[in-house]
C-alpha cells in the first residue's frame, strides 16, 4: 500500500501542478486581455482628447463669429437709427420744399393773373416832357 499511497500523493501533486499551470496561463492570457484593453482605451482617450481640442477650437473659432457678429448687429442698428434721423429730417426739408413751391407757385400764378389783366388793358401815353405847345427840332433829344 505504500506504493499506491506514494503514487497518489504524486498524482495529487501532479494534478496541483497542472492546476496552477492552468491558473496561470488563465491569468496571463487575463493579462494580455487587460493590457489590449488598456491600450485601446488609452488609444480611444487620446483621439477623444485631440477631438476635444479640436471641438475647444471651433468653439473658440463660433465664439469670435458670434461677436463679431453680434458688433456687427450692434453697428447696423446704430446706422438704422442714425438713418432714420436723417430720413425725418429729410422729410422736414421736403415738406418746407413743398411749402416754398406752393408759395412761389401761388406768387407766379398771381404775377400771371395781373399781367393778363395789365394785357389786356389798351395802352395809355402820357406825354410828360416836353410841355404841352413847346416847339423842338427835329433830331435833338428830348
Amino acid at each position: 500500500m505504500k506504493s499506491t499511497s506514494q503514487t497518489a500523493i504524486i498524482l495529487t501533486l501532479i494534478m496541483l501542478l497542472l492546476v496552477m499551470a492552468a491558473a496561470f496561463v488563465f491569468v496571463f492570457q487575463g493579462r494580455n486581455q487587460l493590457v489590449n484593453q488598456r491600450n485601446d482605451l488609452s488609444t480611444r482617450t487620446a483621439e477623444l482628447e485631440e477631438k476635444s481640442s479640436q471641438t475647444q477650437a471651433d468653439l473658440a473659432v463660433t465664439l469670435a463669429t458670434r461677436t463679431a457678429l453680434e458688433a456687427a448687429v450692434a453697428t447696423a442698428e446704430a446706422d438704422n437709427v442714425l438713418l432714420e434721423g436723417q430720413l425725418v429730417e429729410s422729410q422736414q426739408e421736403l415738406d418746407g420744399l413743398t411749402a416754398q413751391l406752393d408759395e412761389v407757385s401761388q406768387t407766379i400764378s398771381a404775377l400771371e393773373a395781373e399781367k393778363e389783366q395789365v394785357l389786356s388793358q389798351p395802352p395809355q401815353i402820357a406825354v410828360l416832357a416836353p410841355a404841352n405847345g413847346s416847339v423842338f427840332i427835329v433830331d435833338t433829344p428830348v
